[in-house]
């Protein structure tokens, strides 16, 4: 599979490279915990916080959505995150 392909799939809105590492086994592990933590600290930088109205059977769908999302009950996926997800693919696909 391309990158592109690969990205396609996901659902990703970006790819980024990752530094070259053993990534195997429990230290292969926190270096890439480590290098994903740096990440999400450069995108958080970028990211603007606002607030929209929406009907109140569409936010019922996104807790629907959110609670569906959800693998761990220690780590909620939220209405709000499926939301900016959401609003985040159908924008980058008009950028």
């Amino acid at each position: 599979m391309t990158i592109d392909e690969i990205k396609s799939a996901l659902h990703a809105s970006r790819v980024v490279p990752l530094p070259s590492g053993n990534y195997h086994g429990p230290f292969g592990l926190e270096q890439l915990a480590a290098v994903v933590d740096q990440i999400k600290g450069q995108s958080r930088e970028s990211l603007v916080s606002g607030s929209i109205s929406l009907r109140a059977s569409t936010w019922e769908t996104l807790n629907d959505l959110a609670r569906k999302a959800t693998k761990e009950p220690t780590h909620p996926v939220t209405a709000g995150e499926i939301a900016s997800a959401l609003l985040e693919q159908i924008v980058s696909q008009h950028r």
